[in-house]
């Protein structure tokens, strides 16, 4: 199903009185506006004269520009009636064959934008283990590592910039990931390290207790002995299935947020030195 984001947006100031959700009626503070979809009449945010609307459209316009020509796919989702916006370009592919036989990685560049006054216009590398749809975003920065504030005029220029340097510096981060990923083929820790990482992550404790069974229950399910080491490689899926499969309605920016923390345990030392 498509995804339409090419809706008009406006912002507009507030002359009238505002009405809360119990009814009563309150004054706007001068210099504020609000931004909405004119199609709908869906609000989004209530922000004052500095703020700078971006529209999704110019958005998608100059990123399928630019990286549209290089991407193996596409997709869109939208958030909060149209607020938030997330693109993904799929530009890469591999085979984490030190893990799984098949086991492909995808990595790509996501740009996420918002009208809600709550986050930037984004672009970050992300990845996804194909084998279960597990989502990655590392923490890897460069070039295409671009975080815009809606204040003061948009710098369309910029934007380009940033995502013309991105395919080339992404290539190079494409190697350094996978040697991190490799690395974590074969480096293991014991079960009581394991749950230690895990418990110092700062996650909610339901992704933490989910990786956890994910981890331990495959073999003891089937009555095998109960398995007292793993690799990083499997506590980092653990992660990023709990992640990306449990509440999957939660917004693009928190999944984004606790898959960057469940990178660190791709990078963090043998055993925790």
């Amino acid at each position: 199903m498509s995804v339409k984001w090419d809706f008009p947006v406006v912002k507009r100031p507030i002359r009238e009185d505002i009405m809360l959700d119990d009814g009563s009626m309150i004054r706007p503070p001068k210099d504020r506006y609000i931004i909405y979809n004119e199609e709908t009449h869906d609000s989004y945010a209530i922000v004052s004269g500095r703020y700078q609307l971006i529209p999704h459209a110019t958005v998608i316009e100059i990123t399928r520009d630019i990286l549209g020509k290089n991407a193996n796919s596409e997709r869109i989702r939208m958030e909060k009636k149209g607020a938030r916006i997330c693109i993904y370009f799929s530009l890469w592919s591999f085979d984490a064959s030190g893990s799984e036989e098949g086991d492909m990685v995808d990595m790509g560049i996501r740009i996420m934008n918002s009208y809600d006054g709550l986050s930037s216009l984004s672009i970050e590398l992300v990845g996804e283990r194909l084998v279960c749809k597990n989502g990655m975003t590392t923490t890897e920065r460069g070039t295409y590592s671009y975080h815009r504030p809606h204040r003061g005029r948009f710098d369309e220029a910029a934007f380009t910039k940033a995502l013309e340097g991105s395919i080339d510096d992404l290539a190079a981060k494409i190697t350094r990931v996978m040697g991190t990923f490799e690395a974590a083929f074969t480096e293991t820790y014991e079960r009581d390290q394991a749950e230690m990482l895990l418990s110092g992550l700062n996650l909610p404790p339901i992704y933490k207790d989910l990786a956890w069974e994910y981890l331990t229950r495959d073999g003891e399910d089937n009555g095998d002995d109960v398995q007292e080491e793993f690799t990083r490689w499997k506590v980092y899926n653990a992660l990023t299935h709990a992640i990306s499969h449990y509440n999957e309605e939660k917004s693009v920016i928190t999944r984004s947020r606790y898959e960057r923390e469940a990178y660190r345990v791709l990078l963090d030392l043998p055993h925790g030195s």
